[in-house]
């Protein structure tokens, strides 16, 4: 799970959502202010960071980016965080994990 985490200049931004459930975040290595959808550092001590940039439609112009921990089961291949990555909650299947791409699902206990 060495590929999730980074620093300010490695972060995951939301790159497609599908229909299933599927979010798909592309790493980016370096601060571009052209960002448009949801940006989430993962710190390698557990820290996490995440929110809209300023030229997102969805920054409403006063938030500042939520601060939170994560952690992985490793058994189960779910990534939990302690804030809500966006809109999308805070429990996911881990479907994919490499250096550039990361593919979450939506965690439901039905």
């Amino acid at each position: 799970m060495r590929y999730l985490y980074g620093n300010d200049s490695e972060v995951w931004e939301v790159n497609k959502i599908e229909p299933n459930d599927r979010i798909i975040l592309t790493k980016r290595l370096e601060y571009k202010s052209e960002y448009k959808e949801l940006v989430t550092i993962f710190y390698n001590n557990g820290g996490l960071k995440t929110g809209y940039p300023k030229n997102s439609e969805k920054h409403d112009g006063k938030t500042t980016p939520k601060i939170g921990t994560w952690k992985i089961d490793q058994s189960n291949r779910t990534l939990t965080t302690t804030i809500s990555l966006g809109d999308f909650g805070n429990k996911f299947l881990i479907l994919e994990l490499n250096t550039d791409r990361l593919i979450l699902m939506k965690f439901n206990k039905e």
